[in-house]
Order: C-alpha cells, then sequence, then structure tokens
C-alpha cells in the first residue's frame, strides 16, 4: 500500500526534495497539488547525489542495489538505483490487476519477453548469447538484434522455435517488433508458433493498431496494453473491462493538456523505489481519457515530446495518426509521419503498388493544407538509438 506518512518523512533525507513541508499528506489530491512538478530534466545529471542519504550510502555498502537507465538518447536517459530484485516486487503488484495474470507467480512462471535488444529492465545484449543465457530466472529474452528489419529466415525461425520450446505463459513485447516478426515470418514461409499463451501484452512504446492485430493474428492471443516506465514501473494494465491503474505504492494524477479535452498529461508520486521516492513526477506521456469520464483514461496516445503540431498550433499524437490512417479502411502495417514548418511526409510500410491518396487525405485531415504534404510507401523504417520506433518525428 502507499504509505505517505513514511514516505513524507523519508523525503526529508533526500536532498532533490530539500524544502518540501515535513509529513506532508502525499496521498491527498488538494495536498499534492499544491508542490512542484518534477520532470526527467530536473532529474538528469548530479546522479546519485542529489538521492544520497544514509540509508542509500548504507545499502550501497552493503551491495544491496542495482543500477539502470531509462531508454531514450543517452542525453534523455535518466539514471536509476533501487533495491536488488525491485523488480519482482513490481510484477507482482502489476499482475494483481489482471484477472489472468493474477492466477500467476512472477517467479515461477514461464515468461518470454520480445523488444528491443539495446535494454530491458533486466539485460543489455551487444552480441549473441545463447538460448540458455538469455534465460534470466523464469523469463526468456528472445530478441538480440539491434534493428528488426534485419532479421534473416534463420533468425525468425529461432525465435518461432524458441516460443514452443520454453512454451511461455505469458509473451510480454514490444508491439512493433512483434508485427515485424509476424510479417517476415509469412513472407519467409514460416508458421506462426505452435504454442499460445495465455496472457498477451503490448509494451516498451505506442503500439499501431495494424501492429497489434498482426500480433494477435500470428500469437492466437488478444493483445493488452501494459503502460510503465523503468523510473516508476507499470502504472496501467489494460483489462477486457478497460485501463486500470497499478494503484498499489502510487498515486496518479491526470493533468489536462491544453485544446484536448480528449487527453490528460500522467503525473505519478510513487513510494515503490524507496531510494529513489518520486513526487509528482510528470512522465511525459499522454493518455486518452473517456468523454463522459475524462479522469478514466482509456488508451495510451504517445509522449508529448513525440507529438506534432498542426497548421493552427493544436497537439497531433501517435494515437491521432494511428485513428485517422485506420478510418481509411486500410492503414499501412507500419507508419513514421514526419513534420516541420514547411512539410508533412508520411512513410508508410506497404506494397508500392498501394494508392497513397486516402492516406496523404488523412494526413491533411489532421495537420491541416497549409504544408506539402506527401505519403511515401516503404519496405521498413530504421528504429531509433533506443531501438524502438518514432510514430511521429520533427524533421
Amino acid at each position: 500500500m502507499f504509505d505517505a506518512k513514511d514516505m513524507a518523512l523519508r523525503l526529508n533525507d533526500i536532498p532533490v526534495y530539500s524544502g518540501y513541508p515535513a509529513e506532508i499528506p502525499l496521498d491527498d489530491p488538494q495536498a499534492l497539488a499544491s508542490l512542484p512538478i518534477l520532470t526527467k530534466a530536473q532529474l538528469n545529471g548530479q546522479f546519485p547525489m542529489m538521492w544520497m542519504t544514509p540509508a542509500l550510502r548504507a545499502a550501497i555498502a552493503a551491495d544491496e542495489v542495482e543500477y539502470a537507465s531509462t531508454s531514450g538518447t543517452s542525453g534523455d536517459r535518466l539514471q536509476i538505483v533501487r533495491e536488488r530484485n525491485w523488480w519482482q516486487s513490481e510484477y507482482r503488484r502489476t499482475y494483481a490487476v489482471h484477472p489472468e495474470l493474477a492466477l500467476m507467480d512472477p517467479a515461477q512462471t514461464q515468461k518470454a519477453v520480445l523488444t528491443t535488444s539495446v535494454c530491458s529492465s533486466a539485460v543489455c545484449w551487444r552480441d549473441n548469447p545463447t538460448y540458455d543465457q538469455r534465460i534470466i530466472g523464469k523469463t526468456l529474452h528472445l530478441n538480440t538484434a539491434p534493428d528488426p528489419n534485419r532479421w534473416s529466415a534463420a533468425d525468425v525461425a529461432r525465435i518461432v522455435d524458441e516460443i514452443d520450446r520454453w512454451q511461455p505463459a505469458y509473451l510480454d513485447m514490444h508491439g512493433g517488433y512483434g508485427a515485424i516478426l509476424a510479417r517476415k515470418a509469412a513472407a519467409f514461409g514460416i508458421a506462426p508458433p505452435r504454442h499460445r499463451p495465455r496472457v498477451l501484452t503490448v509494451s516498451y512504446d505506442f503500439a499501431s493498431s495494424a501492429a497489434r492485430r498482426q500480433v494477435e493474428s500470428f500469437f492466437g492471443a488478444k493483445t493488452h496494453d501494459l503502460f510503465g516506465a523503468t523510473e516508476f514501473g507499470y502504472a496501467f494494465v489494460q483489462t477486457d473491462d478497460g485501463f486500470k491503474p497499478v494503484a498499489d505504492s502510487s498515486v496518479i494524477e491526470l493533468l489536462p493538456v491544453a485544446g484536448r479535452p480528449d487527453l490528460r498529461r500522467l503525473v505519478i508520486t510513487t513510494s515503490k523505489n524507496r531510494h529513489m521516492p518520486l513526487v509528482r513526477y510528470e512522465t511525459g506521456d499522454l493518455l486518452a481519457v473517456d468523454a463522459d469520464a475524462p479522469d478514466r483514461p482509456i488508451a495510451t496516445a504517445g509522449r508529448l515530446k513525440d507529438c506534432a503540431r498542426d497548421d493552427d498550433g493544436g497537439l497531433v499524437t501517435p494515437r491521432d495518426v494511428d485513428r485517422a490512417l485506420e478510418a481509411t479502411g486500410a492503414a499501412p502495417a507500419q507508419f513514421q509521419m514526419r513534420w516541420n514548418a514547411t512539410s508533412v511526409e508520411l512513410l508508410a510500410v506497404s506494397d508500392p503498388a498501394t494508392d497513397p491518396a486516402p492516406w496523404e487525405q488523412a494526413v491533411r485531415g489532421l495537420m491541416g493544407n497549409g504544408r506539402a504534404t506527401t505519403v511515401r510507401c516503404v519496405t521498413e523504417i530504421a528504429p531509433e538509438g533506443s531501438g524502438k520506433f518514432a510514430a511521429i518525428k520533427h524533421v
């Protein structure tokens, strides 16, 4: 549970919270609203001194901590220090929110992960480890390549074979990587895995509707969003009953977005990491909310820094682009919208013979007619340095 009093007492020892009121009730929305917003930019630099307390110094001396960093460009990465095996507790908190996952013990359940090789929460591959080397606890990490576009037939066959060999009850993946695997398997004539996971989640990045359909068809299971970040763990889990918050040990705030009543900015206060508790941390993520219940999220919408601006200065999110392309009735397998003050170009992974006119019209409907707008059909879109894909890119 979220122990607001205990966390408030500990804040007094942490340099980054110097000057915060003592024993402030952090689970009280009005009290929280009186505190400043904390951003990743404010936390970058001076690590770990801004977090150094007598308890953290003792834990480091006793080798009771582990270190990590968030994904992103080098200048955007946030360094993390936390208790060893922190993720096991986080998985238990998160699994409890999902009806199927709640039946699983994260320490005993066979799980497989398909995401970037640049970094997952537990490993970073810079070579070509064996099957056995990629099993960490009860989790098999499937990918070792920095760019899934470069997967060969042998790579795809290996991943499929390893899923059948490992028999994961739970498969967690980057939606774009799973969709590329599905498309490449079809192109190479490789059958989908015979094994079907009980739970299939898409996380790590915004997943387009087309990617999710391809993943669901290939793996024979419905996808559910799993939304979180390295610095605060998981915040929401999608279930058949909607988007559910991981409220244990956290307080979630949804702040308005100017001109977009259908969107909210995510701010989180969490005591999960006793060495780096976060107070009113603005994650940079946007959530779509129910028009009739604006405090109820219904989907991820992408990161604020990845949004575009239309001709009137209005915000355009990755989810907006995805929905506009879906409305054409034939969305591309993958997309990236590149924009600047004078032009908008949509890269669409599709057959070169595809008529791009409906997609161009959809983009104009979103962005306006004030810029040159083009659509280019491509065979692949390169990932960013983090290994993730940009749905919208300012160029």
